[in-house]
């Protein structure tokens, strides 16, 4: 969950609080993820939690779902901590080059419809 704190603060600070909802994909995941979820109490956490369909189904679960909440736009990341947050402020978001760190997704990051 470090990672998802790490995350869910800078977005924070960069597009700002309450313009951003996270929704994590948990893939049919047999250990503490849902409670310690479930525990976090954030307005903007969705969680999909689907019996394990492997990585390639997860990642078209997020998309879905973020299109079901109108999100204007889908950042998506791993849960691998192979992306680093301060990174986002220099992504697409930014208006800038989006960095090479944008492929497979555990956690969808999406903006509410105008946002």
């Amino acid at each position: 969950m470090p990672v998802l704190t790490e995350w869910r603060a800078e977005l924070e600070r960069t597009v700002g609080a309450g313009r951003f909802l996270i929704l994590v994909v948990d893939d049919g995941s047999n250990d503490a993820t849902p409670s310690r979820l479930a525990e976090l109490g954030w307005p903007e956490l969705r969680v999909h939690r689907h019996s394990n369909r492997g990585h390639g189904q997860s990642c078209l679960v997020g998309y879905i779902e973020a299109n079901r909440t109108g999100a204007s736009w889908v950042f998506q990341i791993d849960s691998d901590g192979q992306c680093e947050p301060a990174g986002f402020a220099e992504s697409g978001s930014a208006g800038t080059k989006p960095r090479p760190c944008t492929a497979a997704v555990s956690v969808a990051m999406t903006a509410p419809q105008g946002a």
